[in-house]
């Protein structure tokens, strides 16, 4: 009985045991997957402290011969972004978004709060993954709010961005580490990617086009997600000012960054069965300048894309998302939009902090009791 127990109980912990003896992103073809939160719902879009370094490939030819190998490198802060934390955790400048913003296939340095960061000399904080409620209920950015929140989202997830919460809950700064640890731990076992991914491709190979001149691989849902009605382009145009009009009141300066879809730049390079199907996006230029006109600041990337495409892909050829030269045009034009004399002389307020820092330890200790006892009485039963 004793045996059978402790068979039962390793079959149990036998993910958890797979998970501690092998590294991140074994099991997966790309670090995003392996990192990714995907059980345990949380306000952080990623696993704490991460710092790896490999080859993956794109997320559209995993498995074909049109992948192409890159060396990444990947680290996440203590909340689980993507980004580097600064030693006083203060920030001239936030960047909120989808997929693109944190930085899907691309390596850390080439990242746009990485590159903004570098060009400026600003300290910029990245919350790729996560939409603006979530920004606003960081107790980080009510005491010391930044200059600047930029806001990027690729063409095809427009549709998809928050609706404005202003009674959202601000939530204390700190994080328990002990416990995110053990969470991150229990998300990754319930993942099970190393079965999962292996099986799996990223994206149906139903959804996907190749031009074999460029070697280019096309996803067809970024066609077929173009928003056309003029009710939702309305709202989306109200929904993005309301977030203007609120950062205005907190002398943050919002940059709206709608960033086309690969398939929208390359569209002549899109193979004819393709074209018959589907017209020829022109939505974010129509966006930018409906957004401009309702007085928020908009970067329009589609015309310059449009002109500097011949000069070098801007696009990753087995990814959906941009690469560093996409990266680098945007950088150039969000800065254009900052006045970076002015946010480089920033002051911020110091956080009152003793309080919430016993609280803290309090929480940790009781945390830690907690499991001892569950622990104990778990092998008191045996």
């Amino acid at each position: 009985m004793f045996f059978l127990s402790v068979i039962v109980v390793l079959l149990f912990l036998m993910p958890l045991i797979v998970q501690l003896l092998l590294p991140f992103g074994y099991d997966s073809f790309r670090i995003w997957d392996s990192v990714s939160r995907a059980f345990i719902n949380s306000d952080k879009p990623f696993y704490s402290n991460i710092n790896i370094s490999r080859v993956e490939v794109g997320d559209l030819a995993h498995g074909t011969e049109f992948e192409v190998n890159r060396s990444v490198t990947w680290f996440t802060d203590s909340r689980g972004f993507r980004t580097q934390e600064s030693i006083d955790d203060f920030y001239d400048v936030v960047i909120l978004g989808d997929s693109t913003i944190a930085g899907a296939g691309l390596s850390q340095e080439d990242m746009l709060y990485s590159v903004i960061s570098n060009k400026t000399g600003l300290r910029v904080y990245s919350m790729g993954q996560v939409g603006i409620n979530r920004f606003l209920s960081d107790s980080r950015f009510v005491l010391n709010p930044p200059k600047v929140l930029v806001f990027g989202v690729l063409e095809r997830n427009m549709n998809n961005i928050d609706v404005l919460n202003k009674s959202v809950i601000v939530r204390s700064k700190y994080f328990f580490p002990i416990k995110e640890r053990l969470v991150d731990l229990l998300d990754r076992s319930l993942k099970l990617n190393f079965i999962r991914k292996k099986i799996s491709p990223s994206i149906s190979s139903d959804n996907l086009a190749v031009n074999n001149s460029t070697r280019m691989v096309f996803y067809d849902v970024s066609l077929t997600q173009q928003l056309t009605n003029s009710f939702v382009v309305t709202q989306l145009v109200d929904e993005i000012s309301s977030y203007n009009d609120l950062l205005a009141d907190r002398n943050i300066t919002l940059i709206f960054l709608p960033v086309p879809n690969k398939e929208t730049v390359y569209y002549d390079d899109l193979p004819q069965n393709f074209k018959n199907r589907y017209s020829k996006s022109n939505f974010t230029s129509h966006i930018s300048f409906l957004t401009n006109n309702a007085g928020v600041k908009t970067v329009d990337l589609l015309p310059i894309y449009n002109k500097e495409k011949s000069q070098s892909f801007l696009y990753q050829l087995d990814d959906t998302h941009w690469n560093r030269d996409g990266v680098l045009i945007a950088a150039d034009e969000v800065i254009k939009l900052m006045n970076v004399s002015d946010i480089n002389h920033s002051v911020f307020k110091k956080p009152i902090v003793s309080d919430l820092v016993f609280e803290l330890l309090v929480y940790e200790a009781f945390f830690l009791l907690f499991v001892l006892a569950f622990l104990l009485r778990i092998f008191d039963r045996k």
